[in-house]
């Protein structure tokens, strides 16, 4: 006798993902979770999941199993698999099963991905421990990262039944039922003895769950225990409304919790965020910090406070602060330069900072920023300001950060003059970089570009480039430089520039786009737009 996956399948290629299930589900709510599952992870079509139901013969149970759960084919696959799903059923039952358990240990202990699925009310619901392939991916096809991938991975779990999730918060795979005690003997002696123990894999589970709670906007004592007694967590990701409680929990204080993120959950009030972003940046073991408190209005001895202590903080090697429409006002920029400077172990920066009436010039950052030699990812989002002056100094630093490898600066909407030289020049010194981004739109720039195009033609491994000029009518000449100068990107596959209502005729875009065309985008789409106007614009995608 064979099983059924053996009947149909005579390749036995190695499974993808891995299913851990109690087989008291119904068959259609089954494949509903593995459809979504499928769709979230944006598998390939010919994909395969291993569910013990098909791949074991089940006519033959006895010698699938062997004699020890670790030689068993569930063990097996789970080493093959990218990770596990666990289907929670729709009452949660499934955690209660001392084979699901036992999967569960093996998951933790060879740190596979870790999935769970559910359903309520017909709908099927996926939750990650992280963005997934979907959430990481935009709805043209692009690649994502950071804050959005991370706010569509944090909308689409909104939905996910809590209910099932409080319950694994208290569940003990100690516990687990099984339809043979012999199993179960057998599970218990092989997972103290080679997978680090059921109490282990227990706190695992309650962790990851009230993680999962916790991003949620979800708090209780139980959580917090959960989090607390967490030997292995690093990373949490959580709202502000659950952050109190955290606090006085002192979860927040775990010596293995390296990794903080913070975000605002949706209509979740903004009661005393300030006073908690103080308290929350002096915890002196972090060494990633990610806070998001965009639209919520801080006074100005808050942003002092916070800026300070986040100064003492050099043990950082990420830092991202989405403070955009805070009313941080000018004032508050001296002690985000300050610390700043303080960041000298820093390797990814992002600072979201629009709509924030900041006015004057950005010198003392662009210094500050001289001071962060490890960067290799700085984002600066300062649209919509009133920031005057030239970007001279931070063009200099920029300089001073040779293991870049992603610069975004995104100044659309100021009031910025001079010329990109500075900035220019000093991407000679970026030759790692891979994605350059620079949207100046709306500003007051004038020159020529030739320093910009010079200095784009040393980063040779450049596969994404946008640039954005439009309104600055000083722009003037033709960009024979530029597009030399991405003539020598041969990785490029994302172009994009704009120059609309600039002083740039359109046969000198049609001289940037020759001077690409033949080696880098030979797949390109070329369109010149708004020709009433000396305006040219093209955009191309490979």
């Amino acid at each position: 006798t064979r099983s059924l996956a053996e009947l149909w399948d005579q390749d036995r290629r190695a499974p993808d993902w891995f299913v851990s299930h109690f087989w008291g589900e119904s068959i259609r709510s089954f494949v509903k979770c593995i459809k979504e599952h499928s769709r979230v992870r944006m598998l390939r079509r010919n994909s395969r999941y291993w569910v013990c139901a098909y791949v074991n013969d089940q006519h033959q149970l006895g010698l699938e199993l062997g004699q020890s759960p670790t030689d068993t084919p569930f063990y097996r696959a789970l080493h093959t698999c990218t990770g596990a799903l666990l289907m929670l059923g729709e009452n949660g039952d499934t955690a209660g099963r001392i084979w699901c358990g036992f999967e569960a240990c093996v998951s933790f202990r060879f740190a596979v991905k870790y999935d769970m699925a559910s359903i309520e009310n017909e709908k099927a619901h996926i939750l990650t421990t992280e963005p997934a392939e979907l959430d990481s991916t935009s709805d043209k096809g692009i690649s994502l990262s950071g804050r959005p991938a991370l706010q569509n991975w944090i909308k689409r779990q909104m939905d996910f039944p809590s209910a099932t999730l409080k319950e694994l918060v208290t569940t003990d795979l100690r516990d687990g039922k099984a339809s043979e005690q012999r199993d179960k003997n057998a599970i218990c002696r092989a997972v103290e003895k080679k997978l680090g123990g059921m109490v282990r894999a227990t706190r695992r589970l309650r962790s990851v769950s009230a993680q999962s709670l916790a991003m949620l906007g979800v708090h209780s004592a139980d959580i917090c225990k959960a989090l607390k007694d967490d030997t292995q967590l690093e990373l949490l990701q959580t709202t502000w409304g659950a952050v109190p409680t955290l606090l006085e929990m002192k979860c927040l204080a775990n010596p293995n919790l390296d990794r903080l993120c913070i975000v605002r959950g949706e209509g979740e009030a903004a009661k005393d965020i300030g006073g908690l972003m103080c308290q929350v940046s002096t915890l002196e073991q972090l060494r990633e910090l990610s806070l998001e408190v965009a639209g919520i209005c801080l006074k100005q001895p808050e942003w002092e406070q916070f800026f300070s202590s986040l100064a003492q903080r050099e043990q950082l090697v990420l830092v991202s602060l989405d403070v955009a429409r805070c009313g941080m006002g000018t004032p508050a920029m001296t002690p985000l330069s300050n610390a700043v400077a303080k960041m000298t172990n820093v390797m990814a920066l992002s600072l979201y900072l629009e709509r924030n009436s900041i006015s004057g010039n950005l010198d003392l950052l662009g210094e500050s920023l001289g001071t962060c030699t490890q960067l290799g990812e700085l984002t600066l989002v300062f649209k919509y300001n009133s920031i005057s002056g030239s970007l001279d100094c931070l063009g200099r630093s920029i300089g001073k950060c040779t293991d870049l490898e992603t610069l975004k600066l995104y100044f659309n909407g100021n009031s910025i003059c001079g010329n990109l030289d500075p900035l220019g020049q000093s991407l000679s010194s970026c030759t790692q970089l891979e994605t350059l981004e620079l949207y100046l739109g709306g500003n007051s720039i004038s020159g020529k570009l030739e320093a910009l195009g010079h200095g784009i033609g040393s980063c040779t491994k450049l596969g994404t480039v946008g640039m954005d000029f439009t309104g600055n009518t000083k722009i003037t000449g033709n960009l024979k430089a530029l597009g030399q100068g991405l003539n020598n990107c041969m990785q490029l596959g994302s172009l994009s520039l704009g120059f609309q209502d600039t002083g740039v005729q359109e046969d000198d875009v049609r001289q940037a786009w020759q001077g690409v065309l033949p080696r880098s985008c030979t797949q390109g789409r070329f369109s010149v737009g708004a020709a009433r106007i000396k305006v040219a614009e093209f955009h191309q995608s490979v």
